[in-house]
């Protein structure tokens, strides 16, 4: 329901063909192999993956809202701190980088069933291959929202996230200048399109 080809409203073939045609150049752009198209926000984009990946309850590993990411990523306030249990890392206090060894020592610890990586406002560029690796020995899924960069990735200014993460998450409106939209990119291995979480372009 509400993927391309399968709207139940009369008049959906026009817009199918714009969301396949975007998720195609979605594609294209950042080198993934499904994208899935939202209305909306970077925010509806992260509530499909928690939904398609996760259970309510489940726990999910994040940078602390209060730092540096989206309020999504588990701000106590935002529904995404309700519906699920959400564990924070931070920065390191004296370099002011992403604290890689207590990321690490929690995904340990906690055993998370997914790992959100995200930033508003960061300076550093952030290690994927570092965390992709860690995330993978640790059994969860490793999850980048690039809402806040996604046009500097598209355009090779910064990493881009999808060569290491499972999925990717973005918002169209703010570094690429485009309408207020929210897209999902995944790998070949993620979930298709009974759950929502990708499909294919």
């Amino acid at each position: 329901m509400g993927l391309p080809g399968k709207q139940r409203l009369g008049g959906s073939q026009a817009a199918d063909q714009m969301e396949k045609l975007a998720a195609k150049r979605a594609c294209e752009l950042f080198g993934a192999d499904h994208a899935n198209m939202l209305p909306c926000s970077g925010t509806t984009a992260n509530l499909c993956v928690y939904q398609a990946v996760l259970q309510p309850g489940d726990a999910i590993l994040a940078l602390d809202p209060d730092q540096i990411p989206h309020a999504s990523h588990g701000r106590a306030e935002h529904i995404t701190g309700s519906m699920y249990r959400f564990i924070h890392f931070g920065l390191d206090e004296d370099t002011l980088e992403i604290d890689y060894d207590r990321l690490g020592t929690l995904l340990q610890e906690h055993h998370p069933k997914l790992l959100v990586v995200g930033v508003s406002a960061y300076s550093r560029l952030i290690d994927y291959e570092r965390i992709e690796k860690m995330a993978h020995e640790a059994g969860c899924v490793f999850m980048v929202d690039m809402a806040h960069f996604s046009g500097l990735a598209a355009a090779g200014v910064v990493p881009n996230p999808v060569r290491y993460a499972d999925i990717v998450t973005a918002s169209a409106p703010k570094t690429m200048c485009s309408c207020h939209t929210g897209f999902i990119l995944c790998r070949e291995n993620m979930p298709r399109p009974s759950t929502g979480a990708c499909i294919r372009a």
